[in-house]
């Protein structure tokens, strides 16, 4: 359950230095650097920040970031999930699927349509061990699985999941790969992202 009401940290109370002794030089108070200054400045927050609000292709997601989880996993979300909202509108994050993994991003089909596969689209975001992939297209019943990166080859990684997932499970554009440059750190900085242009990432066909 989410709060819309961040919480605050009270100041504390100011309290004069006693006054000088005879005789004593006492050091002026120094000025705050212009590092000090900017404590409040965007790289602090998004270190620090535990609920980030996201504007993303016209909705609003608000995104925890757990104990131990980088911003920039929170990020790969966040951009995944503006990348593909238009094409799946039913799109979830992190819901729970009731199967063995958690995705980071899921699309399920409507409930009474059996045209296809149960998921339409699954995201893993950050690193994903080769056998959870396989298991993944094996047996989850999804109609396309994307894994998104940051800043990584995707050319070395595409090589790797050619050699390790059999093609029969990752034919017809089943499986993909998307890097996402570091820069887009800098360029989603203000949390609002209508669309992902192309310049912001690479994306491989396995």
């Amino acid at each position: 359950m989410t709060s819309d009401v961040w919480p605050t940290r009270r100041a504390p109370p100011v309290r004069a230095a006693p006054p000088a002794r005879a005789g004593e030089r006492r050091a002026a108070p120094a000025l705050p650097s212009e590092s000090l200054s900017r404590l409040n400045s965007h790289g602090v927050q998004l270190e620090q920040a535990l609920l980030y609000d996201f504007d993303l292709a016209g909705r609003r997601l608000r995104l925890w970031k757990r104990r131990g989880e980088s911003y920039e996993h929170v990020l790969m979300k966040a951009l995944g999930f503006a990348m593909y909202a238009a094409e799946f509108p039913r799109l979830e994050v992190e819901p729970d699927a009731g199967l063995r993994y958690t995705p980071d991003l899921l699309a399920r089909r409507e409930g009474e349509d059996f045209s296809g596969r149960r998921f339409l689209f699954w995201g893993e975001c950050g690193t994903t061990s080769l056998r959870k992939i396989n298991w993944l297209l094996k047996h989850a019943d999804l109609e396309r699985l994307v894994l998104f990166k940051m800043a990584q080859s995707t050319s070395t990684l595409a090589r790797e999941l050619r050699a390790s997932v059999e093609l029969r499970y990752r034919a017809g554009g089943r499986l993909r790969v998307v890097s996402f440059a570091r820069e887009v750190v800098k360029y989603a900085a203000e949390r609002r992202v209508g669309r992902v242009p192309e310049s912001w990432y690479t994306e491989i066909v396995v």
